[in-house]
């Protein structure tokens, strides 16, 4: 694909990412509350950023990651949060492009690591971000409280507890 390009996402792009984003949950079985309001205010939410693909005026992929401080690497770290490549133009090289940008950006930024995680089962996207140079290094957990079958630990008899302040720490 000669005429795409990779660029920093504006609010102005709010309505196409969302679209992207509701791509992504559809792919996933689910759906998703995001909002073009929402995405514009992620856009311009310090340390929060996103990369925009666009070929012939038409946004077709995009990237968002954030920077944040990291106590450990005592200093920045970067996090790639979505990456989401239109359908029809999916097998094109456009998420290797993105990918790409989002890493020299981090490396502009100062950053110590680049991360990303993706879902367990999505082998082809672990062989992608592996083939892009991204290792095994840590594992990502989650408690996602806007599923009815999650929200906290899970008590003896199979059900869920909010989080006791007074246990012991990882």
């Amino acid at each position: 694909m000669t005429n795409l390009t990779v660029r920093a996402a504006t609010p102005d792009d709010a309505a196409a990412i969302c679209m992207l984003v509701r791509e992504l949950a559809e792919a996933n079985g689910e759906e998703t509350s995001a909002t073009p309001e929402f995405v514009s205010q992620y856009l311009c939410t310090p340390a929060c950023a996103a990369l925009a693909a666009e070929a012939d005026g038409r946004v077709i992929g995009f990237l968002s990651y954030y920077i944040h401080p990291n106590l450990y690497h005592a200093g920045p770290t970067a996090l790639i949060e979505e990456l989401v490549v239109s359908g029809d133009m999916r097998g094109a090289g456009v998420g290797e492009r993105l990918v790409v940008a989002a890493i020299e950006a981090a490396k502009r930024a100062g950053c110590q690591e680049i991360s990303v995680s993706t879902m367990y089962k999505n082998e082809r996207a672990q062989r992608f971000y592996r083939r892009l140079g991204f290792r095994d290094d840590a594992l990502l957990l989650e408690i996602h409280f806007d599923r009815a079958d999650e929200g906290g630990p899970v008590r003896e008899d199979g059900s869920s507890s909010t989080v006791n302040q007074g246990e012991d720490s990882a």
